[in-house]
């Protein structure tokens, strides 16, 4: 998925099949992804690809036109830095930052516990970790990951790259 960064619609998810970041993210995958395939995807799953006068905006079956979520990486205990994300208090969690933010910006669980992150065949452009991070710590800290060699390096995710990530080549 990518956001329309200009006018028309701009924020909003598009299939704009002259943006070149659906291009290089089609091609990401382990066997690359046609634009006519991901269309017949998203139409299979019960969305409409607007027409170029819209930007090609994506919309659900009700007519909601569509944006990005936010995406958590991880959600680790202060601490003992172990995942706390768990099926029960994860969406107890979902709900208590969504209501924080106001909206339903937060619609799944975090990157680290998606069995297929690693997996290029699926998860395609969202394979291994993802840039930048936004790391909030337990001090009322934010910090800003821009690399993978950073964000190995930083607790929690130093104690757990090597579970998380084994097939990237940072050694934190």
């Amino acid at each position: 998925m990518t956001s329309r960064e200009v006018s028309p619609n701009q924020g909003l998810i598009a299939a704009d099949p002259n943006d070149e970041r659906l291009r290089v993210a089609l091609n990401t995958y382990a066997q690359p992804v046609s634009y006519s395939d991901y269309v017949d995807d998203l139409r299979s799953q019960g969305y409409r690809v607007l027409g170029p006068e819209t930007g090609y905006v994506i919309e659900d079956s009700t007519g909601r036109r569509l944006h990005e979520p936010y995406r958590l990486h991880g959600v680790y205990d202060a601490d003992s830095g172990e995942p706390v994300w768990t099926s029960k208090r994860g969406e107890r969690l979902r709900a208590g930052i969504n209501r924080r933010l106001g909206n339903e910006l937060v619609r799944f669980g975090p990157h680290d516990d998606w069995e297929h992150r690693n997996d290029r065949a699926i998860a395609g452009a969202l394979c291994g970790p993802q840039l930048p991070v936004i790391k909030f710590g337990p001090q009322n800290e934010i910090d800003e990951l821009l690399t993978v060699e950073s964000m190995a390096g930083e607790w929690p995710y130093k104690r757990h790259w090597g579970r998380l990530y084994p097939d990237n080549p940072v050694n934190p």
